[in-house]
């Protein structure tokens, strides 16, 4: 075996580092999934509320966007920043800084940062690095 071949084997024993993104636009959604793909990160859209929560109980990814914008049961946020199994799961929220109620909200419901579109747009990978969960 070449050494090449070696360190492809040793990538893909790797555990993916996950990012479960449930964005409802699709500019940020591209934007996203790219920036996170060139921090060599796995973005896995959540089409749903219902998708995203179950992503994050199954997947054990390293962090969670989620779009503050679009309309959410923030109690089900909530729940998952007090289940042990997702507690731990660090949450960026986004949204228009005009969406106050969708932010408070979000605030309320325990996500780890909540920043406005523009912020995520200019400082999506500094943001990632700050929040990224590191491997134990």
């Amino acid at each position: 075996m070449s050494l090449d071949d070696e360190r492809m084997n040793e990538r893909s024993e790797e555990p993916a580092r996950l990012v479960v993104v449930l964005v409802n636009d699709l500019f940020f959604a591209v934007k996203i999934g790219n920036e996170l793909k060139a921090l060599g990160l796995e973005p896995k859209p959540a089409r749903n509320l219902d998708q995203f929560v179950t992503l994050l109980h199954e997947r054990d990814p390293v962090l969670a966007i989620i779009d503050a914008g679009m309309p959410l049961d923030w109690d089900r946020i909530a729940a998952l920043r007090s289940d042990p199994s997702t507690a731990d799961i660090p949450i960026i929220a986004f949204g228009p800084h005009k969406a106050v109620e969708a932010l408070r909200a979000a605030k309320a419901a325990g996500v780890t940062r909540i920043v406005s579109n523009h912020l995520l747009h200019d400082e999506l990978p500094s943001l990632v690095a700050r929040y990224v969960r590191r491997p134990e």
